[in-house]
């Protein structure tokens, strides 16, 4: 990812370091083991002596480990951005050495209120962006609805023009299945092969989706899609693939005429 790897060396000696009261703990208890364990070897208690050295070995231990988990502290701060007071005060306390005082400052019960807060407000920004969608998809059926009815307005020179502007808008406002289709189909019923080929290839991307999760209600679909596509293909001179298109939608159709043979037999 990029980020620049430290290594624990380059900052065992860092001031922030050596000023904390946890090492300076640490390193206070190892030194009174060490003359401990060399009281114990003077007067020849060995045992003790070697009970210590045991005690000593883990808290040589816990202070690598302790070393260890500041320099994984120090890459965090310097990988992400100190964008609020509560960090920028942790961040300063830290490089002081004065881990508890950072620790203080990162209040939990504040911090999960301000959680709470932006929680709320997302719940709210959601059902907002899902009313915004809604009404989106409202007006993309209102011109889809104008784009057909141009269609019985022959009275109008640039009818044409008209149903294609007002198809356009209504997939501009929403993507909907029916609009993609239903273009599709309009500029296929007039020739504009290769107007209609995405918007049905699309159409059938999205009808596949859906029949993964809801083969029932979607398979007739994409059957149907396919069944369009492929008139498309073979008026384009694009026999074999027309073939496979049919071909698919031909098994699509035996699949469901074997579960409801009165609908799809036919």
């Amino acid at each position: 990812m990029g980020d620049k790897i430290y290594n624990i060396e380059n900052i065992t000696n860092a001031q922030f370091v050596i000023q904390s009261l946890d090492y300076q703990a640490l390193v206070r208890q190892i030194e009174e083991k060490q003359e401990l364990i060399a009281l114990y070897q003077e007067t020849g208690k060995t045992d003790k002596a070697l009970k210590a050295g045991a005690e000593l070995a883990e808290l040589e231990q816990k202070l690598e480990a302790f070393k260890e988990d500041v320099l994984r502290l120090y890459e965090i701060f310097t990988r992400i951005e100190i964008d609020t007071e509560r960090l920028a005060q942790a961040k300063a306390y830290f490089e002081q050495g004065q881990f508890r005082e950072a620790d203080a400052i990162l209040n939990a019960e504040e911090m999960a209120q301000d959680l709470d807060r932006l929680t709320a407000r997302e719940q709210q920004l959601d059902q907002e962006k899902a009313a915004i969608a809604k009404g989106k998809t409202q007006i993309a059926d209102e011109f889809l609805i104008k784009a057909r009815l141009q269609t019985i307005t022959y009275d109008h020179a640039d009818w044409f023009e008209r149903a294609c502007q007002y198809f356009e808008t209504s997939l501009t406002a929403a993507r909907t299945l029916t609009s993609l289709f239903e273009y599709a189909v309009f500029l296929q019923d007039h020739n504009c092969f290769d107007q209609a080929k995405p918007l049905y290839q699309e159409c059938l991307e999205h009808n596949r989706t859906l029949a993964a999760e809801n083969p029932r209600t979607y398979l007739p679909y994409v059957a149907n899609t396919l069944n369009n596509l492929g008139l498309l293909q073979q008026a384009q001179n694009e026999l074999s693939t027309a073939q496979a298109s049919y071909a698919e939608a031909l098994q699509i159709r035996r699949t469901l005429a074997e579960e409801n043979p009165r609908t799809y037999l036919p």
